[in-house]
């Protein structure tokens, strides 16, 4: 029961581990402006907790996946106002971009913002995945006009009950609000991707 309790202790600290290392950066040797990544933080609590209960001649057994919280309830997607947010709320690094040194240069821009868009929209959508399978689940996307006087944000479209290939699959969001908002936002990112 103790390993019961310390599990649902170590899914309350993953939230805040970040904050607490750098806070005590005093007492770890972790360097000024060095980010432990995630994915390790929940390795290191979810091994100490097999460790101890491995003492207690017990197979605890606890994967990662356990101590997470798949969605994390009190998040406000529009926390999300950069990409470096984005990458923030997944652990990555905001500088490390796909190469594309070797795509013809009239390409560069347009993939990169691809991909910011992606890590944008799988930051926002807070372990949200569309089931292409469901047809009654309806799935959002930002939709834009583009005429002689320029580029902008139009709204929101739902997917439903039929085959589009407006959006890709990977940039589609729970809500027309959420589509909006990221219409608005990242106007300028969908500039780059779109032109």
């Amino acid at each position: 029961m103790e390993l019961m309790l310390l599990t649902e202790q170590a899914r309350q600290y993953r939230k805040e581990a970040q904050k607490s290392l750098e806070r005590n950066k005093h007492m770890n040797e972790i360097e000024q402006g060095e980010q432990v990544q995630q994915r390790i933080i929940d390795a290191v609590l979810t091994d100490f907790i097999n460790y101890l209960g491995m003492k207690q001649c017990l197979d605890f057994g606890l994967y990662t996946e356990e101590i997470k919280d798949c969605i994390e309830k009190d998040f406000d997607y529009k926390s999300i106002k950069t990409f470096n947010d984005a990458c923030n709320k997944l652990s990555l690094c905001h500088e490390n971009l796909p190469d594309v040194s070797c795509i013809p240069t009239e390409f560069r821009k347009s993939i990169i913002a691809h991909y910011k868009l992606m890590i944008i929209f799988k930051a926002i959508n807070n372990g949200w995945k569309p089931d292409w399978s469901d047809r009654n689940q309806y799935k959002y996307y930002p939709w834009f006009e583009i005429s002689s006087s320029g580029f902008g944000f139009s709204n929101s479209v739902c997917l439903f009950a039929f085959t589009d290939a407006g959006c890709g699959s990977r940039l589609c969001v729970p809500s027309s609000d959420i589509a909006k908002y990221i219409g608005k936002q990242f106007e300028d990112l969908y500039k780059d991707f779109l032109l």
